[in-house]
This record gives structure tokens, C-alpha cells and sequence, in this order.
């Protein structure tokens, strides 16, 4: 969980950041944590976002309605990343990760053996 002042400057250093950015971000946090899953959740109050696949009809019910509810979903990706951010996967850190997968894709012969 993040303090308010945490919050305050990760909304900021997202705001540069593109929905579709973003969501390549929550992708390398979900490739972390969850392999590779991640769920945006749209509901008629907003939308909804958490890592893995949520089991809708058992446990998991409670969780996504204890999820804070954003008006857009980028607003729900950021939701997600401050809610499961920390020292270890940062916001430098993932983006770090989306740039090298990035290099990949585009330089495949160059960077491979």
C-alpha cells in the first residue's frame, strides 16, 4: 500500500505515460507476479484492476469488490501499480523492463546468441 504523498507522486510520474504504456507496464508486473495475468474489470459504477485471473463466482468476489473503483481504466491501472508497487518493483524498475522488451521486439537478431 502507498501513503497519500506516494500516491500523489506516482499519479504524477504516470501522467506521462500513455493508457497504452501503462497497460505494457501492469504487463511487466503481471509477468513478475502473477505470470503474465492481469484483469480490467468494466462495471457500470467504473472499472476495476488486479493482477491474476479472479475467480468471480468463489473467493475472490470479496476481493474485487473491496478494489477501489476508477471512472476510467487508466485511472484502474494506476490504481493497480500503486496498490502493488514497492521497493523491489518499481516504477523505474518496470519501465527499465518495457524498454528492454521493447529492444527485443524491434533488434531480435542483435540481442540474441
Amino acid at each position: 500500500m502507498t501513503t497519500e504523498r506516494e500516491q500523489s507522486a506516482l499519479d504524477e510520474s504516470v501522467d506521462q505515460y500513455s493508457t497504452e504504456e501503462l497497460e505494457s507496464i501492469v504487463s511487466a508486473l503481471a509477468k513478475r507476479r502473477s505470470d503474465g495475468h492481469y484483469t480490467l474489470l468494466k462495471f457500470t459504477t467504473g472499472y476495476k484492476a488486479v493482477l491474476g485471473t479472479p475467480d468471480v463466482w468463489l473467493d475472490d468476489r470479496e476481493t474485487i469488490w473491496s478494489l477501489p473503483t476508477a471512472v476510467t481504466a487508466r485511472q484502474a491501472l494506476v490504481d493497480l501499480l500503486s496498490r502493488e508497487l514497492n521497493e523491489r518493483e518499481s516504477l523505474p524498475t518496470l519501465i527499465a523492463i518495457c524498454q528492454a522488451e521493447s529492444l527485443r521486439r524491434a533488434y531480435p537478431s542483435r540481442l540474441t546468441p
